[in-house]
């Protein structure tokens, strides 16, 4: 099948993790079905406009960015020590990255439900702004303070030290009922 053949229609995940693996995926990959790109060694970026419903990245040590204009629903970020950020519009359900090399989410993230991040211990910036029904910081130390204009419906901080406890700067506005 041709590379624009591969890119007008969905794929399975087999052939979209073969093909990712080999540098030969189309802009604008379409994948079918749960992705699940792990131990792969040198892959350093994902194809342009790659649509997939679930994503995890797991052991994909040389990988440094993600696509800019990646569509994902559900997102899992595992062993990428090269990826320290995300792109700026970036917008999906769920994000898990436990233990990440992210220093920051850039303005425009968005997540809808659930944002975990715990133990991402270079974490220092989350977005102005950001909306997000559960939040998940536990062991994040070097988060000093969280946004302005946060809203979250479900807060875990535990594991910031006392000291870095009284400088998260953070409030929590009661829900209209």
């Amino acid at each position: 099948m041709s590379r624009a053949a591969l890119a007008a229609e969905p794929v399975s995940a087999d052939e979209a993790a073969r093909l990712i693996r080999r540098d030969q995926a189309p802009p604008g990959l379409d994948v079918d079905e749960p992705l699940v790109i792990e131990n792969a060694r040198g892959l350093t970026r994902l194809p342009a406009g790659l649509t997939v419903r679930r994503l995890t990245l797991k052991d994909c040590p040389d990988l440094e960015e993600l696509p800019a204009d990646l569509r994902v629903r559900h997102l899992e970020i595992l062993d990428c020590p090269r990826l320290t950020t995300l792109p700026a519009g970036l917008t999906c359900y769920e994000l898990h990255a436990h233990n990440s090399a992210l220093a920051e989410l850039p303005d425009g993230v968005r997540v809808e439900f659930r944002l975990d991040l715990r133990d991402s211990k270079s974490l220092t910036r989350l977005p102005h702004g950001l909306t997000v029904g559960s939040l998940v910081l536990r062991g994040c130390t070097a988060m000093e303070r969280l946004p302005e204009g946060l809203e979250v419906t479900f807060l875990d901080l535990e594991g910031c030290t006392p000291t870095k406890r009284r400088k998260c700067r953070y409030q929590i506005e009661p829900l209209a009922v």
